[in-house]
């Protein structure tokens, strides 16, 4: 990054961390370190976003998390936000084959910056920490992610419509925005702090 930016992500991590700010702990909890307390406590994390956006669908109920409790529980890795030794952010992560998919976030109150800070800096800073080889942030955030050092890699899908009248329609959606998504990553692609950084 450049320097201008180096020093604002020094900041946003303060920010969250500092006694004077935020005061906030985050503390990573890898496999057998998960409680079925903690699975409780992540499930009602991850609806606390859901609940806070019109958009938002519960996919996952509690049932789901707690039947994590298992031998899938080893490819878990929370990271939580804690303040006077009580969790009441995070993220819902899982590690495989030097792969951290970050997936789920969400918190119980607002501090300014921690989902930058639980979401990406200490994501990023664990993987390094442990080797791991990729960090997938997961879908959607755009310039934020961008900002915080992400390249846009362009993912495909597969959907069905049995509306003929809607999927037509949607087709038609999908490839204006396709021309659109291709072009959006290959200028953000040529603006890249890290297939750039030999250019600074």
């Amino acid at each position: 990054f450049p320097s201008k930016r180096r020093i604002k992500i020094k900041r946003e991590r303060r920010s969250v961390t500092d006694t004077q700010e935020g005061g906030v702990t985050l503390k990573i909890y890898r496999g057998n370190e998960i409680s079925e307390d903690l699975l409780s406590s992540m499930y009602k994390i991850y609806k606390t976003t859901i609940d806070k956006n019109p958009y938002g669908r519960l996919y996952l109920n509690e049932q789901f998390f707690l039947r994590l409790n298992n031998d899938f529980k080893k490819n878990l890795c929370f990271i939580c936000a804690e303040k006077e030794g009580k969790i009441f952010g995070g993220t819902f992560n899982v590690v495989k084959a030097d792969r951290f998919y970050g997936r789920y976030w969400g918190t119980h109150k607002f501090v300014k910056n921690l989902h930058f800070e639980a979401c990406y800096y200490k994501s990023i800073e664990y993987c390094i920490e442990n080797g791991l080889q990729v960090m997938e942030p997961g879908a959607g955030g755009g310039d934020f992610k961008f900002l915080r050092g992400f390249d846009p890699v362009v993912v495909n899908s597969v959907h069905f419509c049995s509306n003929r009248g809607l999927g037509a329609a949607i087709e038609r959606f999908v490839k204006q925005e396709a021309i659109y998504i291709d072009e959006a990553a290959e200028e953000l692609g040529q603006r890249s702090y890290v297939n750039n950084k030999n250019k600074q």
